[in-house]
């Protein structure tokens, strides 16, 4: 049996960490894109909450709604012009067309490196052995800052991936319209 203090045991829990955080990133990268202001920064704290449950399931870490939507908002409010880059990118949105395409775009990336911030801030703290309880939002505070610089960089790598990986599976357009040339050649 492995004790927790185990490398293999430790390396394993972070692995499943980390995709779990990717995970809840690419639902926010997935709900920034919906074209209704204020839906999205909803859904953004409803998928941090939810993430947030499955690293406390992960940690044995006692979960409660009541407990984790201050530390959220706290840390969050921590970082203002994050927050008012959330509020403007929802409100583009407002605007039929481009406001919607840029809306959705800023708030894919800023949303998606607060869920990664977030996540990563709370795996270490957890991983020292904390508590929702023992939360400390201003020590957590410089690190979480960091890990939003951090979850900037992480997302947009992300997003190139998840891009080149749709171009990689969407049919191929040249052939495409090669074997319809063929076809209606054959016809006549």
């Amino acid at each position: 049996m492995q004790s927790e203090d185990d490398p293999n045991n430790l390396h394993a829990r972070l692995d499943t960490a980390n995709s779990l955080i990717k995970t809840h990133i690419i639902a926010n990268l997935t709900l920034s894109l919906v074209p209704v202001p204020v839906f999205d920064v909803a859904a953004l704290t409803v998928t941090q909450m939810n993430m947030l449950r499955s690293l406390c399931e992960l940690y044995d870490v006692p979960f409660d709604d009541t407990d984790i939507k201050p530390i959220l908002i706290a840390l969050a409010g921590g970082s203002l012009p994050v927050v008012g880059l959330l509020g403007l990118s929802s409100a583009l949105k407002l605007i039929p067309g481009v406001g919607t395409l840029a809306g959705g775009a800023s708030l894919s990336i800023t949303s998606g490196a607060l869920t990664y911030a977030v996540g990563q801030t709370f795996v270490i703290h957890f991983e020292s052995g904390g508590t929702l309880e023992d939360f400390d939002v201003k020590r957590a505070g410089v690190f979480f800052q960091r890990e939003l610089a951090a979850g900037k960089l992480f997302v947009a790598e992300m997003k190139k991936e998840l891009q080149a990986a749709g171009k990689d599976n969407a049919p191929d357009q040249s052939a495409h319209a090669e074997s319809q040339n063929k076809a209606s050649t054959a016809k006549a």
